[in-house]
């Protein structure tokens, strides 16, 4: 397995918000790699079962279930069951929600979809998912066989009612916290693309705040509420996930693993992917060799 990589947005999610399309997969394998992107993501999968890993993180899903993923998580999806499997992917801009939800409740509407909660599933069930949710995917699939400009105008305001039904009938209620704001919002995601990619080096959260023009307290509070984990277990899920991603792939020495994800400790960088994995990289390695 490569490591994970950082997908950028295409034209569809720059200029429209959305992107929707179908997978169709034939055999077992990776139908989608271990990546990470600012746009929220809505999987409904048709048919199939597939083991689904989520901020390291494995849990298993089949045909009639929802996948939801918030921006900058590292995801990955394989098909494992020995029958074929498809699913809809749904792509939402995290800017869409600001236009969808105008007005001064817009902070309780917005961070349903915005905000990470440690005890929330990234799988919702088909006894989770509402009547009128299926109504309006339905009625998504069947437009997905137009072209052009007009299939995306007709798609755009579908996921806004999309939105809207999940946000009255599939999410749980926002709880008052940090106001998060479109500012606010791109203020946290170009501080998590700078993690991304410098992670190895010795970065910090005091750092991050400092290239923001923001206060300390004020950066801590906000990446918790945005990113549903502090600066520093951000941090370490991102060295973490780039590590497993190593030892399954190359034979490099794990000291040279540990120091190319930013740990310079080497029984620190151990004990941390003990601690995530369940087991040592020197016992991941051994697993793989057989």
């Amino acid at each position: 397995m490569p490591e994970y990589y950082i997908e950028h947005e295409n034209s569809s999610l720059s200029e429209y918000g959305i992107e929707f399309f179908i997978q169709i997969h034939s055999q077992k394998g990776y139908t989608a790699r271990a990546h990470i992107h600012p746009a929220i993501e809505i999987i409904y999968i048709n048919c199939g079962k597939y083991l689904i890993s989520v901020d390291n993180e494995e849990m298993n899903a089949s045909g009639g279930d929802l996948l939801f993923f918030r921006a900058n998580t590292i995801h990955s999806i394989r098909l494992v069951g020995e029958e074929s499997g498809s699913y809809y992917v749904l792509k939402i801009n995290p800017s869409l929600l600001f236009h969808i939800f105008p007005g001064r409740g817009q902070m309780n509407m917005t961070s349903p979809f915005l905000l990470k909660r440690r005890d929330e599933s990234a799988i919702l069930r088909p006894h989770q998912i509402s009547d009128g949710f299926k109504e309006i995917f339905g009625k998504m699939v069947e437009s997905l066989e137009q072209d052009g400009d007009r299939f995306l105008i007709t798609e755009r305001a579908l996921a806004s009612l999309l939105l809207i039904e999940m946000l009255n009938n599939m999410l749980p209620e926002y709880d008052g916290g940090t106001e998060i704001t479109e500012k606010n919002l791109s203020l946290i995601y170009e501080c998590v693309d700078h993690i991304n990619n410098n992670y190895a080096s010795d970065i910090s959260a005091e750092e991050c705040a400092n290239m923001l023009h923001i206060s300390y307290s004020y950066f801590a509070r906000l990446f918790r509420a945005v990113m549903g984990k502090t600066f520093k277990e951000y941090l370490v899920s991102i060295r973490l996930a780039k590590a497993k991603s190593i030892l399954l792939s190359t034979n490099i020495p794990i000291t040279d693993v540990a120091l190319a994800c930013g740990y310079t400790n080497l029984s620190y960088f151990i004990a941390e992917y003990k601690k995530a994995f369940g087991k040592t990289p020197k016992q991941v390695r051994k697993d793989i060799s057989g």
